[in-house]
């Protein structure tokens, strides 16, 4: 479960730096530290290192949150589009309208939570929801419904999208928020 990495040769000053790498567990993830201090004396070197492992971290949450968020759009389209086949895009304007319930739940929840740390948000809001709503596959669905010339088809989604996805988020944050 923990690795450690190769320690620092500083007579090269080449920084290899020892990180405790926990995959997976968010119980962890808080105790992920960079041990400096026992590889290089100077506050600075000490400073940066933190800052980098930090960062490490934060894409590291943000990249599983995504890959989960990706796997989980693709699979609920399909399906979707399986049980409503249509030239209307069900699969994509049901994915829209769940993603934003979704980060409006998520987003109220988190902002009641103030002792909670940016891992949640990173992980589930930027990382998942980030990667779930498909608002880049929603505008191709538009143009290709504009050039299929069906444009009462084109108008209903755009229309409905909007209004119904800024609708459902407000929803998923005032229920959170009772």
């Amino acid at each position: 479960a923990v690795k450690k990495a190769a320690i620092i040769d500083n007579s090269t000053n080449i920084f290899k730096i020892p990180i405790f790498i926990v995959a997976f567990n968010l119980n962890y993830i808080d105790k992920m530290k960079v041990s400096a201090q026992s590889c290089v004396k100077n506050d600075t070197y000490n400073i940066f290192l933190q800052k980098n492992a930090n960062m490490l971290q934060n894409i590291l949450l943000v990249g599983l949150g995504s890959m989960a968020g990706g796997v989980a759009r693709y699979l609920l389209s399909m399906w979707i589009k399986q049980i409503l086949p249509s030239l209307f895009p069900w699969g994509t304007f049901i994915v829209n309208m769940s993603g934003c319930l979704l980060i409006g739940l998520l987003s109220g929840w988190l902002s009641s939570q103030p002792l909670l740390p940016i891992h949640h948000r990173l992980l589930f809001i930027i990382g998942f929801c980030g990667s779930f709503t498909t608002f880049s596959t929603f505008t191709m669905d538009n143009l290709n419904l504009l050039t299929t010339k069906t444009y009462g088809l084109f108008f209903l989604n755009t229309s409905a999208s909007i209004v119904l996805g800024l609708l459902c988020t407000a929803i998923g944050f005032w229920l959170t928020r009772r």
